[in-house]
């Protein structure tokens, strides 16, 4: 199995580097610092199974990688491993192209269950993100007002709020 991590921070590749050889055998990871070394190396001549990325990265993000990715490999799995909230960021990125999201916060076997499953062409998310939108199919909840905002919409949003003019 081959696995690329584009991720700005390299303790954190570090991190998952160790995790996916601890329990995959016969994995080789490769990894890229942001989104430009990331689309080199998925356009590049190597063939990935997966694809993991970070949301927050220096220039484009990962969401707008998402994007990039799908255009040139349309059925490549894609697992977004992000810090941000699963509520506000899980459903963009899936309409993005991701084929699953995992926090940063969740338990060393929960990102193995959703390496696992990506790769068997399937998708996933937590248990606890599933109960939400199963109620909200149901209409027991509005929703908030951030989530009808595009993508490029909330990050705009977001340099606005962070001082950014």
């Amino acid at each position: 199995m081959r696995v690329l991590i584009i991720d700005d921070h390299a303790i954190v590749r570090r991190g998952m580097i160790s995790l996916l050889r601890e329990h995959f055998a016969d994995v080789e990871v490769a990894e890229a610092g942001d989104a430009r070394e990331g689309i080199a190396a998925v356009t590049g001549g190597d063939s990935w199974d997966l694809v993991a990325i970070d949301i927050s990265m220096p220039g484009r993000n990962g969401l707008e990688l998402i994007q990039d990715i799908r255009k040139e490999k349309p059925t490549l799995p894609i697992l977004v491993i992000s810090t941000h909230s699963e509520k506000d960021y899980a459903l963009r990125a899936l309409k993005s192209g991701a084929s699953g999201y995992v926090s940063k916060q969740s338990a060393a076997d929960v990102l193995v269950t959703a390496v696992q499953r990506v790769l068997s062409g399937r998708r996933y998310i937590s248990p606890a993100l599933a109960e939400q939108l199963a109620g909200a199919l149901a209409g027991e909840s509005a929703g908030a007002s951030h989530e009808a905002l595009s993508n490029r919409e909330l990050q705009v949003l977001q340099l606005i709020a962070t001082g950014k003019t």
